[in-house]
């Protein structure tokens, strides 16, 4: 595995598996301690609704030919209210472009979506119904 500053890459054949772990505050939801165990309905529910905004923001970008998964790898408490989702995204592309992957890019294109549903001047925006906090959203290589 090789390390870059912009994001981890497996290298495969012909192609690389770049990685991506990011979070963001999901706002006006409870934490349950449910969110904590994996296998609960609470997790389960939680995780198939970011997949499904994942899906939808990075398959309708610039990069859909190459977005694979998104991966919720834990739930948590916040303190100021609401959830905090933590995520793994991964993408696979040719080598020749593996330079146009960059954390900044990634991310910009998930705040972007955001972005474009805040109203009332808060920082509150919504994905598919989950109301997310703009100034919440990490992306780490």
């Amino acid at each position: 595995m090789l390390s870059t500053t912009d994001s981890c890459i497996v290298r495969t054949e012909n192609k690389e598996v770049l990685y991506f772990v990011g979070l963001f505050r999901i706002a006006n939801t409870e934490f349950l301690p449910e969110y904590r165990q994996k296998d609960s309905k609470e997790f389960l529910t939680i995780s198939d609704k970011v997949h499904q905004v994942m899906n939808f923001v990075y398959k309708t970008s610039p990069f859909s030919k190459f977005y694979k998964q998104s991966i919720v790898a834990d739930v948590s408490n916040n303190n100021n209210g609401g959830l905090l989702v933590h995520f793994w995204l991964q993408f696979v592309v040719p080598h020749t472009e593996g330079q146009v992957f960059c954390e900044d890019c990634i991310g910009a294109i998930l705040k972007d979506s955001i972005q474009t549903s805040i109203l009332n001047r808060t920082s509150i925006g919504t994905l598919q119904s989950l109301a997310v906090d703009i100034d919440s959203v990490v992306l780490n290589g």
